[in-house]
């Protein structure tokens, strides 16, 4: 018999609204739709992008970790994407070594990542939460390092979204208008 695979494990009872979300990564497409339903929801956020914090400069570790509270979930989908080359792979890497530093030093109640199905190979086969993973590319390589780090960092749940390709027109409201001070997510 394989070894169990769990998908979620829902820690409460009854569902609750997380205290606050800080989302890495607010203004881009994804970031700014999760910061928008959330705030829909009545659930407070703290939207973070680079032009908040800079993950990929000296201290970013700590400039993260000043802002995050025990009672925060946090949603990492900050990243350069896709992963093309060696030095997005290491800008990627750099990300991800931030957060997890800021991670280590910080107590928060959940930690979600969003990440691909790049993890796994391109097969003609259905995906299962058994596939192997076996990126093929930078762009899947880099998701999976990233996983593995925030796996061997977390102390909190961990919650790894795989999601396929994402097409959408809309930008988020969490663009020029929030960094303006026009709006608040």
């Amino acid at each position: 018999m394989g070894k169990e695979v769990i998908m979620l494990e829902h820690l409460n009872p009854t569902p609750q609204k997380p205290s606050r979300v800080v989302v890495l990564g607010a203004y881009g497409f994804v970031g700014g739709t999760c910061a928008r339903r959330l705030v829909a929801r009545g659930v407070p956020v703290l939207p973070l992008d680079k032009d908040d914090i800079d993950l990929m400069a000296s201290g970013a570790a700590e400039q993260l970790q000043t802002r995050l509270a025990p009672d925060d979930a946090i949603l990492v989908v900050s990243a350069r994407a896709p992963c093309k080359d060696a030095g997005m792979m290491v800008d990627n890497i750099r990300i991800m070594h931030a957060v997890c530093t800021a991670l280590e030093r910080s107590s928060v109640n959940h930690v979600v990542y969003f990440s691909s199905d790049a993890v796994y190979s391109d097969a003609p086969v259905p995906l299962t939460e058994e596939s192997r993973t076996e990126p093929g590319s930078m762009h899947g390589t880099m998701h999976l390092a990233r996983e593995l780090m925030l796996k061997a960092t977390v102390k909190a749940p961990l919650a790894v979204v795989r999601s396929t390709l994402i097409y959408g027109g809309r930008r988020s409201c969490c663009s020029a208008k929030a960094r303006s001070g026009a709006i608040t997510c």
